[in-house]
């Protein structure tokens, strides 16, 4: 027994320390993982089955299902195969630990190897949640219901696998009244209750609509979850249109069309899954949803995938559809594309810096590909662009400059640049064929002369900083492949209730010298009750115009009873505006930065800062020693596991053995 012990903590060690080394030997990508999707009302009972596609034979695994437990509750944690079960029992080669915090839960599953079940695919294991007495109608996903991991194979290397991830749909509880139903199919009924719960179930095709005539029409505004259900085989046209406060729904596996329109303006929805079973994705299907940040496809889809939550097609020939929501201020166009579809970017309002490959494989912009992308304030359309398709810009509102590498005029479609900004400029090459000087051609004034801005490698970049409650931190904002910048008008936004600015500070001496005696830098700070915004304003100095590297600080106090987490997205953002030296408004991208909050008391491990000490934090170390990312302040003192003051692969190998349980003895010591 003692042997067994000391060969399944060293197996324990190695799974752990594999993802780390990227130990890719024997690595299989199509091995599947699919948490199930599952419907239940607060005080229910329901069970998830955890299953597993093209098993390449596994030796073992350490997975972590993470679940909010303040909404569930954990009943059980079943094993797969009757070896698994049995192991359970027995207390042999299968072991459980759970793992509850006020907020969140993880339980950890850990499997070795058992001959009986090493090449099978089916059921995993199965785990039984009761959703607590309560909880609001609503989905539980995303990091709230998430599973993650290794997996070995029998020469003990980690095995590449996706994970579909799961989810539960809270439906009402017994409280709730039915305000309307009717039949939106052949065979399919609905119920809208007046928690906001859109109930559709049946079989077959969902009927199709245009807008006004949606049986839900009236009530499209209440509805704030759709639940569907039974073998439904389609999302009618049109279906959701304009349902604004519709926040969470699940498509399950049994749809394969996604109709036109059926997602248009539900400007609540953050987060989409297209299963396995589609096949088709109806036009604008997803257009102005001005929140929807990711749209992800499960990993078993043959006619569509996702990358960074941007939806192509299988072969990543074809962009879809970019949401709307993402914060990105910037975006590069893959190289191997070679179609955009038709409103590819509707309504990105983030945008404000399209790239097309130095390499382009596509002759054509699509209908409404950049439509009503308010933030773009000038593009690039290469040489081998010879058609923009109908409302192609229409309703970039602040678009200015459009510059035109070709000679000779493409093809311009129908309202292509309608409703941009007044007065707007086609900047056409001098040796080019272009009607004369000052013409208006498509609502663009003509103007011969030679590009002056690139938006290649200019980047703004913030700097991530951890500090606990309390402390002072500095955040450092560089410039990198400046073309010669004539000023600058740049907000950051801040969380005014966790962070207090400190101090701004300008660049080079001549931009110090500049805010002490009032000159060429100033700065405004304006603050709200909830939020904060300092703008840095900044003019023309010949001895900073061409220069990369610091261009300022900004020091923050991090309040105190700041819990640990991160400041990042909106409530940590820069954004604005470059000129060059013709006052020509410079494209430019923007890596955005956060501050790590780490606990009050320095918890070696903890290289996360999120007060726990667990596989995450193997992860961060593994990669700072491997140079891909920088641990700092707390977070570098917290890495430092064996207290030798140096943080290197000595203090990898004593986290590992501590998370196996072969070394408890306290970290930092």
């Amino acid at each position: 027994m003692r042997r067994l012990l000391k060969t399944t903590g060293w197996i324990l060690t190695i799974l752990l320390l594999l993802p780390l080394f990227a130990v890719n030997a024997g690595a299989n990508d199509e091995m599947t993982i699919t948490v199930d999707n599952v419907n239940g009302a607060a005080d229910q009972t329901i069970t998830v089955d955890i299953n597993m596609t093209d098993n390449p034979g596994i030796a073992g695994y350490t997975l972590d299902f993470h679940y909010d437990a303040d909404k569930l509750e954990l009943v059980l944690a079943d094993g797969s195969a009757a070896a698994q079960r049995a192991a359970i029992q027995n207390g042999g080669l299968l072991t459980l630990t759970q793992i509850n915090t006020q907020t969140t839960g993880r339980i950890r599953l850990v499997g070795l190897e058992d001959e009986n079940i090493t090449d099978n695919s089916g059921l995993l294991f199965t785990l039984t949640f009761k959703i607590k007495a309560g909880v609001p109608a609503g989905i539980i996903d995303g990091e709230n219901f998430k599973l993650s991991g290794t997996i070995a194979n029998d020469a003990y290397q980690l095995v590449s696998f996706n994970v579909n991830q799961g989810s539960i749909t809270v439906t009402s509880g017994g409280g709730a009244t039915t305000i309307a139903n009717g039949q939106c199919g052949d065979n399919i009924t609905w119920t809208l209750d007046s928690e906001g719960v859109l109930t559709i179930n049946g079989t077959g095709q969902m009927w199709n609509w245009v807008f006004n005539t949606i049986p839900w029409y009236a009530h499209r505004a209440n509805i704030k979850t759709v639940v569907l259900s039974g073998s439904i085989s389609s999302i009618g046209n049109h279906a959701f249109n304009s349902c604004i406060n519709l926040e969470n729904i699940v498509i399950p596996n049994s749809i394969v069309y996604v109709g036109r329109f059926s997602f248009n303006e539900c400007s609540r929805l953050k987060n989409i899954t297209i299963p396995n079973s589609v096949t088709e994705i109806g036009l604008g299907a997803f257009y102005s949803c001005t929140a929807l940040e990711n749209i992800n496809v499960n990993s078993g889809n043959l006619h569509f995938t996702s990358e960074n939550g941007i939806l192509y097609n299988t072969a990543k020939t074809v962009l879809i559809c970019y949401p709307a929501g993402k914060p990105n201020s910037s975006f590069t166009i893959p190289d191997n594309i070679t179609e955009l579809g038709q409103g590819a970017f509707y309504d990105c309002r983030n945008l404000e810096n399209i790239k097309f490959p130095d390499n382009i494989n596509f002759t054509s912009i699509g209908m409404e590909a950049f439509a009503h992308c308010s933030s773009l304030a000038n593009v690039i359309i290469p040489e081998r662009i010879t058609e923009l398709e109908s409302s192609a810009f229409w309703s970039c509102s602040n678009l200015y400059d459009v510059y035109f590498e070709s000679k000779s005029p493409p093809v311009v479609g129908h309202m292509s640049f309608f409703y941009i900004k007044p007065n707007a400029r086609a900047i056409v090459p001098p040796d080019g064929t272009w009607p004369a000087e000052g013409t208006l051609w498509n609502e663009l004034i003509i103007v011969y002369a030679e590009p002056d801005i690139k938006p290649d490698g200019t980047t703004i970049t913030a700097s991530n900083v951890s500090g606990a409650a309390g402390q002072t931190v500095t955040v450092d904002v560089n410039i990198s492949g400046n073309p010669g910048i004539a000023g600058y008008t740049l907000d950051f936004h801040y969380d005014a209730d966790k962070l207090e600015l400190v101090l701004a500070d300008g660049n080079a001496a001549a931009q110090r010298a500049a805010i002490q005696n009032g000159g060429l830098l100033t700065l405004t700070q304006i603050n709200t009750q909830t939020s904060g915004r300092i703008r840095l304003v900044g003019l023309e100095d010949e001895n900073i115009t061409d220069n990369s590297g610091l261009l300022f600080t900004l020091t923050f106090k991090i309040k105190a009873g700041v819990p640990a987490g991160i400041i990042d997205g909106e409530n940590f953002k820069l954004s604005g505006t470059i000129a060059n030296d013709a006052y020509q408004l410079v494209p430019f991208s923007v890596n955005q930065g956060s501050i790590t909050v780490t606990s009050g008391n320095l918890i070696y491990g903890d290289v996360t800062g999120d007060g726990e000490v667990d596989m995450a934090d193997l992860v961060a170390l593994a990669r700072h020693i491997a140079g891909l990312e920088r641990l700092e302040g707390a977070l570098l003192e917290a890495a430092d596991v064996n207290g030798d003051k140096r943080v290197n692969i000595a203090d990898l190998i004593r986290l590992a053995r501590y998370l196996a349980d072969i070394d408890t003895s306290p970290l930092g010591k």
